[in-house]
């Protein structure tokens, strides 16, 4: 089964959001392929489902892996303890002229020292904080060593585990735009009683469904950077294992 990366919750995509452009003559190459006729309202629904594909693909597709900004912490980490390391070495006369001259020269209001603190301990107090929390954001569950989902519908449990309570959007997820439209694609062809359900069998010698010939069409008339490339045969599999991680859609189709 495929392994879906983990991303972070915030993404950044430029210029205009790209939209599907179907022609009278695509729409007659999708419904050959599918082997039944589209009413508009079905090509409608299928246009808004596709045009929020390629809004939402970009922002996935640009987004950042949880594991950068896991790597970010463990570098702050290893900094605050190198200066903690040399602070904590500044002793004799050198140190206490090199921490004298130092405060001297320090502006910062956000800290306010008495004329007997020691500014190299102060710093080293907040240095040692600092490493701390990272230490303990990077014990987040799942953070060391799993950056990769076996499936979408895990729960988050890494850095950004309780996303709602610090207010994050869900992170993002690799493929996942790709596997809602396959689900909303699912929904209207369901909904109009047109077929949607997807061979499950091994059997090279079976027809290839109706519902898979449908989304393998629709696909070509997506941007490069949008398509899952799969042969016919790892296009059902595909749509199979979307469905499986939403259970009404999986229920619809039993």
């Amino acid at each position: 089964m495929a392994r879906s990366v983990r991303m972070l919750p915030s993404s950044r995509a430029m210029g205009r959001t790209a939209e599907v452009s179907i022609t009278d003559k695509d729409w007659e190459h999708v419904e050959a392929a599918y082997g039944y006729p589209l009413s508009l309202e079905v090509r409608q629904s299928i246009v808004e489902a596709t045009n929020e594909l390629l809004y939402w693909e970009i922002f996935e597709r640009n987004a950042s892996p949880e594991r950068d900004a896991a790597n970010l912490i463990s570098s702050i980490r290893d900094a605050s303890n190198n200066l903690r390391g040399a602070l904590s070495a500044c002793g004799g006369n050198a140190g206490f002229v090199a921490q004298l001259l130092v405060k001297e020269h320090l502006v910062t209001p956000r800290l306010s020292l008495d004329p007997h603190e020691q500014l190299f301990h102060v710093l080293g107090e907040l240095l040692f904080s600092l490493s701390s929390a990272c230490s303990r954001a990077l014990a987040s569950p799942a953070v060391p060593d799993q950056t990769e989902l076996t499936t979408a519908s895990d729960e988050p449990t890494g850095l950004f585990c309780g996303y709602p309570e610090r207010g994050l959007a869900p992170p993002f997820r690799e493929g996942e735009s790709w596997n809602a439209w396959v689900r909303r694609l699912n929904e209207i062809a369901s909904s109009n009683r047109l077929p949607f359900k997807v061979s499950k069998g091994s059997d090279k010698s079976l027809k290839t469904s109706p519902f898979v010939l449908f989304v393998d069409a629709l696909q070509k008339l997506l941007p490069s950077g949008s398509r899952h490339n799969h042969s016919l045969g790892g296009l059902a599999k595909a749509i199979t294992a979307a469905r499986r991680k939403h259970p009404g859609v999986e229920k619809r189709d039993a």
